[in-house]
């Protein structure tokens, strides 16, 4: 992975957990598919508890500053991506299962 996008998914997902310290970042697309030679952006899907203010935490983790490189982020109950997950074959398995979970202190492998 290019140093400036582990760099700046670390960023992000610090600045997600600043606002929702329980979210469950993933992150996934060409900026970790080895085969890519060119990432054009970085794409997250960020799963946060059901018990909160769901629109107002969206509309906060949306706002993070934007650096370098395009974000293409989504936001989603908990209990919406649980559910999608034990549905196989769309978006959300597809993310949690070939995507790669940002843990709260792990570093982005390179």
């Amino acid at each position: 992975m290019h140093p400036e996008i582990r760099m700046e998914i670390q960023r992000c997902a610090q600045e997600i957990r600043k606002i929702c310290p329980d979210a469950r970042i993933f992150v996934f697309g060409s900026s970790i598919d080895k085969s890519v030679k060119n990432p054009r952006d970085i794409d997250l899907l960020v799963s946060v508890p059901n018990l909160l203010p769901f629109k107002a935490l969206r509309r906060r983790i949306l706002a993070i500053p934007r650096t370098t490189w395009p974000l293409d982020i989504t936001v989603v109950p908990n209990e919406f991506l649980d559910e999608r997950v034990r549905t196989s074959g769309n978006f959300y398995s597809f993310v949690v299962s070939e995507g790669m979970e940002i843990g709260q202190e792990q570093k982005i492998p390179a």
